[in-house]
C-alpha cells in the first residue's frame, strides 16, 4: 500500500487541528454553563471542558500510540466513548436551554463534574501503561513466540539409535541418484527426491564414479525410474 504524500498528510493534520479547535471552543462555552448547574465556582468552570474534551483528546492519542505498539487499547477507547457521550449530552442539554427542567439540569451538571476523579484515575493508568509497556501479557506473548532450543544430547542419542536400527546405505543412495540421472531426471528433481540441493547431487555424482559391483543395481534402478 502506497503511503500518502507528506503534503497531503500535513494538510489533513492542519484541517483536523482547525476542526478540533473550533469544536473545543463551541463545546467549552456550553460546558462552562453546565458547570454552573452543578454549583461549580465560576473561576473553576473552565476545568469542565478541559476535563471532558481535553480528556477525550488525550485518550485518543494514547489509544493510537498503543495501537502502534501492537497492544490493546480497550480502556482508552472506552474512556473516550464515555467522555464523548457526556460531552454530547451536556451540549445538547445546554442547547435546549429553558426546555430542560431544573432537576435535569442539576443531574447533567453533577454527572459532568462527578467524572473528574474517574478521568484522573483512568488517565493515570494510561500514562503508567505508556511509560511501562512491558506488561505481563506482553511477556507471555514473547515467551510463546520465542523458539525453544532442542536438547542436543537427546537429539544426538535419537539419531544414533536410528542409525543403529536402520544403517544408511550410501552406495545404494548414490546408485539411485545415478539411476535417476540416467533416466533423464534433472539435478533439481534428484535433489528433491533425496532431500538435498541440486548442487549437492552434482558434487556427489561427480566425485563418486560408478562401481562395477553396483552396475546391476544401477541398471535395475534406471529401468524403474525410466518406467
Amino acid at each position: 500500500m502506497n503511503r500518502p504524500a507528506p503534503a497531503v498528510v500535513w494538510t489533513v493534520a492542519a484541517l483536523v487541528g482547525v476542526v478540533a479547535v473550533a469544536s473545543f471552543a463551541l463545546s467549552a462555552s456550553a460546558l462552562v454553563a453546565v458547570a454552573g448547574w452543578a454549583g461549580v465556582d465560576g473561576r473553576l468552570a473552565w476545568c469542565v471542558p478541559v476535563l471532558t474534551d481535553g480528556g477525550a483528546l488525550a485518550f485518543s492519542l494514547a489509544a493510537l500510540v498503543r495501537r502502534g505498539q501492537g497492544r490493546g487499547a480497550g480502556v482508552e477507547w472506552c474512556a473516550l466513548g464515555v467522555l464523548a457521550v457526556v460531552s454530547v449530552a451536556a451540549n445538547t442539554a445546554h442547547g435546549l436551554g429553558a426546555h430542560v427542567p431544573e432537576a435535569a439540569r442539576v443531574a447533567v451538571g453533577v454527572l459532568v463534574v462527578g467524572l473528574a476523579p474517574v478521568v484522573v484515575l483512568v488517565a493515570t493508568h494510561t500514562l503508567a501503561a505508556l511509560l511501562a509497556p512491558g506488561t505481563a501479557e506482553d511477556v507471555d506473548v514473547a515467551a510463546e513466540e520465542e523458539p525453544v532450543a532442542p536438547d542436543v544430547a537427546f537429539v544426538a542419542d535419537d539419531v544414533a539409535d536410528d542409525a543403529e536400527e536402520e544403517p544408511i546405505e550410501v552406495e545404494d543412495t548414490l546408485a539411485a541418484m545415478q539411476a535417476m540421472r540416467s533416466a533423464g531426471a534433472t539435478l533439481r528433481e534428484v535433489g528433491a527426491a533425496f532431500g538435498c540441493h541440486a548442487s549437492t547431487v552434482a558434487r556427489r555424482l561427480r566425485d563418486t564414479p560408478v562401481e562395477e559391483d553396483s552396475g546391476a543395481l544401477l541398471t535395475t534402478l534406471s529401468g524403474t525410474f525410466a518406467s
